[in-house]
């Protein structure tokens, strides 16, 4: 009887073979005010497994090549500004799928975390980054930001 649990070492080394998925950090870019816009990406790095015109490094749009589920997470840092909110979103078409708002920060760089989380997507969905910031005008984001996406589990 099978309850559906692997060992460890089954599951990591299938996990690896089946490896899809990206790391990529953001380049240093102004995001206009009052609206959640796309992030530009630079720099992907891991297992790969999908094609260069899957991941738009302009607008920060990735199209999921394989249906199963991912699992994602970012950090979008905002310049050091400490008038307004300062947000992140990771989206799957037009819908926010991981929203967090907070308040900017006194002196120094604010920072926005999206903790992980598992999105089923099917193959030929749209995922995109995007930032928000409400400081009264155009402001930028720094090159550290990050967002990583793996492929979990085929469906």
């Amino acid at each position: 009887m099978s309850n559906g649990i692997r060992p460890l070492s089954t599951a990591l080394t299938n996990f690896f073979q089946d490896s899809l998925g990206f790391k990529v950090q953001s380049t240093q870019q102004t995001i206009p005010n009052n609206v959640f816009f796309g992030v530009g990406l630079w720099n992907p790095t891991g297992p790969g497994g999908w094609s260069s015109g899957q991941l738009n490094l302009d607008d920060g749009i990735f199209i999921v090549p394989v249906t199963g589920y991912y699992h994602t997470s970012a950090t979008v840092v905002f310049a050091e500004n400490s008038t307004g909110t300062r947000g992140a979103q990771i989206n799957v078409g037009p819908l926010a799928t991981f929203e967090v708002t907070i308040p900017a920060s006194s002196g120094g760089t604010t920072s926005v975390p999206i903790p992980g989380g598992i999105l089923f997507l099917q193959a030929g969905q749209q995922v995109a980054l995007q930032a928000f910031q409400d400081s009264g005008g155009g402001f930028d984001i720094e090159g550290n930001t990050a967002w990583s996406m793996f492929l979990h589990q085929r469906s």
